[in-house]
């Protein structure tokens, strides 16, 4: 079982679901447990149970608790994190860094990690392109496009040392019928 395993209970009798974290704690002479977070719709009101656990053998029967999806249960909090506390990651907003990293996304590549077709320079994982504020030992700071690999910050050209101490992602682009006042259309 892997974390983030979602599984749909299909005993329940009402919408119910159970997200699997790991292994929980069991009584002496009691079958093994999995602990999670469930989640339930039993009167037309969802609820959510942050400490459910689930007996181990239920979960390996498919046919009742059928898995369902996968979901990075750290990305989600991460992201209610920043909701609750007013980072946005949208463009105007600096999300301050190493605490707050740009969201990644498998590679082509990921594929083979693990397996005798990985490579050097091959990578699992990519971010994209943001705006970062870039530190360099100096002290001096310059904003520049940069990405992440695999959790490092990397650049076009990165010809002295330096830190990224903030990123916030582009803003969306110019739609037409946006552009008003004093803005000019370019002609040849």
């Amino acid at each position: 079982m892997k974390k983030g395993t979602i599984f749909k209970n299909l005993w329940a009798g009402y919408e119910c679901y159970f997200v699997y974290q790991g292994q929980a704690r069991s009584a002496k002479n009691e079958s093994s447990k999995v602990r999670g977070i469930g989640l339930h719709n039993a009167h037309g009101k969802w609820e959510v149970k942050m400490n459910a656990q689930y007996y181990t053998n239920s979960l390996r029967d498919e046919e009742h608790f059928p898995e369902v999806g996968l979901i990075d249960i750290g990305k989600v909090l991460l992201n209610a994190l920043l909701e609750a506390v007013g980072i946005r990651r949208q463009y105007g907003r600096w999300i301050p860094c190493p605490m707050f990293m740009p969201e990644e996304h498998d590679t082509v590549f990921a594929k083979f990690k693990g397996t005798d077709k990985w490579r050097p320079g091959m990578f699992e994982k990519r971010s994209d392109t943001v705006l970062a504020t870039v530190e360099y030992e100096d002290g001096a700071r310059i904003v520049r496009a940069m990405y992440t690999i695999d959790g490092e910050w990397k650049c076009e050209f990165a010809l002295k040392k330096f830190k990224v101490v903030g990123w916030m992602p582009y803003p969306d682009p110019l739609q037409p019928g946006e552009a008003e006042g004093g803005e000019h259309e370019h002609t040849e």
